[in-house]
């Protein structure tokens, strides 16, 4: 059984005794940005069978921030990022059966680096992921990069994740960065929001004015996903 409150936040009733708030992870928004029928499949199956907490994660995404934390911790050398990346996979568990992992995030951590050095230097750096109202729903998203420029601050993030890789997807994964940003940090107004989307090399910046006209299409999206939950537990 499932039912939608009027903050549109999802309560999944896999049995009898339980219910399970779903709080949408920063991949689950990509899904479901991509495609809503799909991660209301994904979240309705993980709650009749959750996934075991025993099973190993892909070090990627852990990796890449690590090595980014450190860079900007440590002045913003890229020469020491290198090094220290390479430190970790030396060290790293499964390293021959995840090559082509660490592969990708060497060439991602040398992609950030050389546009990162033409960049300013940030006020604030790989903000942990915290649950934010975003439009009735909680959303636990991360912020990777905050800046000062003559406008207002500015929101980077940094996807490395090869499932959203379009421009008007990443655009509303721009709108609700802001939107949290916003939501987590009250009184706070951004200026502009910028997506790095490393995999695919692409660099694109939204103005705030531009993100806040978009925020229907998110709903849109969001809506499309609280129906078809609807659907799927009916």
């Amino acid at each position: 059984m499932l039912l939608l409150d009027r903050e549109v936040q999802v309560l999944v009733q896999p049995n009898q005794s339980r219910y399970m708030v779903i709080e949408l992870s920063e991949h689950q928004l990509y899904t479901g940005i991509r495609n809503p029928t799909v991660l209301a499949r994904q979240i309705l199956a993980q709650a009749t069978s959750p996934t075991p907490e025993r099973t190993p994660r892909s070090p990627q995404r852990p990796l890449f921030k690590a090595v980014v934390r450190r860079y900007f911790k440590g002045g913003r050398l890229s020469a020491r990022a290198r090094v220290d990346l390479e430190a970790r996979i030396q060290k790293a568990k499964r390293r021959e059966r995840l090559a082509s992992q660490f592969a990708n995030c060497r060439t991602m951590i040398g992609l950030f680096l050389s546009w990162d050095a033409k960049m300013p230097s940030p006020v604030r750096y790989v903000i942990e992921p915290t649950p934010a109202d975003v439009l009735g729903w909680t959303i636990r998203v991360g912020h990777d990069h905050l800046s000062d420029s003559p406008d207002g601050l500015v929101l980077r993030q940094l996807v490395t994740d090869g499932s959203i890789m379009r421009a008007e997807h990443l655009r509303l994964f721009a709108v609700a960065s802001l939107l949290h940003y916003e939501a987590a940090n009250p009184g706070v107004e951004l200026a502009a929001v910028e997506v790095w989307q490393l995999r695919a090399g692409k660099r694109f910046t939204w103005t705030r004015r531009v993100l806040r006209r978009l925020i229907p299409d998110l709903g849109m999206r969001l809506g499309q996903l609280a129906a078809a939950l609807a659907d799927d537990a009916a």
